[in-house]
């Protein structure tokens, strides 16, 4: 029920105008994370510090909200994924349900 949410191998980032932040949720599902901060967007993405070993290999990847930047996919702007807590990416091509917003949290 959740929309994609996508993680770049650090290597195809521009890492010297991140700032990294404190380590500030846990993913039930992946581990700590840690916000990042772009330019003068604060908490512009996240990226996990401390993994769980089944998502291991996203360890230092950094992802990005669409609510904060301008994301695109294969040059079409992405919108947001709603309810402001999760950072799904949402397409044209997207289809079901998407949680986030009120009332979705349990499914």
């Amino acid at each position: 029920a959740g929309a994609p949410t996508y993680y770049f191998p650090p290597g195809d980032v521009d890492t010297d105008r991140l700032i990294y932040g404190d380590v500030s949720s846990l993913c039930e599902w992946k581990g700590l994370a840690q916000n990042i901060s772009i330019d003068n967007v604060p908490v512009a993405g996240w990226r996990y510090v401390e993994m769980f070993q089944a998502f291991g290999d996203l360890y230092l990847w950094p992802a990005f909200y669409p609510h904060t930047l301008k994301c695109k996919v294969n040059d079409r702007e992405v919108t947001p994924q709603e309810g402001g807590y999760y950072g799904g990416w949402v397409t044209p091509k997207l289809t079901g349900p998407i949680k986030g917003l009120p009332g979705t949290q349990g499914w």
